[in-house]
């Protein structure tokens, strides 16, 4: 894919998450059922789920989010936060 100016964007620095007093860690099998969960319900950004589970230790997000990778299908070019990742209904054919 050729490189421009509308398929590279600077990084930035955003605000830290707002974390809910008296959130408890969950147990990592339940983050995942979550995780699914949340990401079934709509294409997320990976913004939104950091969001969601805001409070929950970052090594479980990153274990729990690479345990469902394989499963995920990424939906491109989404500006401005993209790409936005889905758990796909059925059978995903990549051409």
């Amino acid at each position: 894919m050729p490189l421009n100016g509308k398929t590279i964007e600077a990084a930035t620095v955003s605000e830290p998450l707002k974390i809910q007093s008296g959130v408890q860690p969950l147990p990592e099998p339940e983050v995942i059922r979550q995780m699914e969960a949340f990401i079934r319900e709509k294409p997320r950004t990976w913004k939104e789920v950091v969001e969601r589970f805001a409070g929950q230790p970052y090594p479980v997000i990153y274990r729990v989010f690479g345990a469902l990778r394989p499963k995920l299908g990424r939906m491109a070019d989404e500006r401005p936060f993209y790409p936005r990742w889905r758990l796909p209904r059925g059978c995903v054919h990549w051409r």
